[in-house]
């Protein structure tokens, strides 16, 4: 499943809204070939818990920790919403806006979602691959036991956050997942990616054009 690039931020988002429909989880064409997906689980099943099998599978997975503020200062524009989400596994909580000094690949994600599932391993091999790249991801409307499962599956390490009731879905004009933002060290977006990313060399060119060295 592809997707197309928006290098600069904000400001070409706004015809987007047209047409990321066409390559996330929200919508898909049988016509086009496109996965069908299914929706995200109810409301109910997405309340996070801290029970037995969450801590167990975070204790197993061993992920990386999630990232620390560095910055307290105002958010950046364009930049990830001024929110704060739990840390998927445990660990201190996440305010999105305040990640400053490396730069980040953000992924979000939903283990409910085809495309995502396909997408992470590469993910997970450019975590791996770029060792002064932070990889972050924000599974949303999603059962924390099943997203933990899915990391498991594919040997994931970087972290991911959780946005249960899918706040972020409004603040990065996002209409489904996945979709995968690049931000500077200094906080800003410098491009995003709708849908699936196909493969390790259509990420080593995203990092390439939007978090040069």
């Amino acid at each position: 499943m592809g997707g197309r690039t928006y290098p600069g931020g904000m400001r070409p988002w706004i015809p987007l809204l047209f047409t990321v429909a066409l390559t996330g989880c929200a919508q898909a064409s049988d016509a086009a070939g496109v996965r069908v997906s299914e929706s995200p689980p109810a409301m109910a099943d997405v309340t996070m818990t801290r029970g037995d099998v969450v801590a167990d599978l975070a204790a197993e997975l061993n992920l990386e920790p999630c990232p620390l503020a560095t910055e307290p200062g105002a958010p950046t524009v364009p930049g990830l919403p001024d929110e704060e989400f739990p840390c998927l596994g445990g660990g201190p909580a996440v305010n999105l806006a305040a990640l400053r000094g490396t730069p980040l690949v953000v992924n979000v994600w939903a283990s409910w979602c085809p495309p995502c599932v396909d997408e992470m391993p590469i993910l997970a091999a450019g975590d791996e691959k770029y060792a002064d790249i932070q990889f972050l991801g924000v599974t949303i409307q999603d059962d924390p036991v099943k997203s933990l499962e899915l990391l498991k599956d594919v040997g994931v390490r970087f972290p991911s956050v959780v946005d249960p009731a899918g706040l972020t879905r409004a603040s990065l004009l996002i209409t489904g997942p996945p979709v995968t933002f690049f931000i500077d060290s200094e906080g800003t977006i410098t491009g995003r990616f709708d849908g699936a990313i196909p493969d390790g060399e259509t990420l080593d060119a995203l990092i390439a054009e939007h978090l040069p060295s």
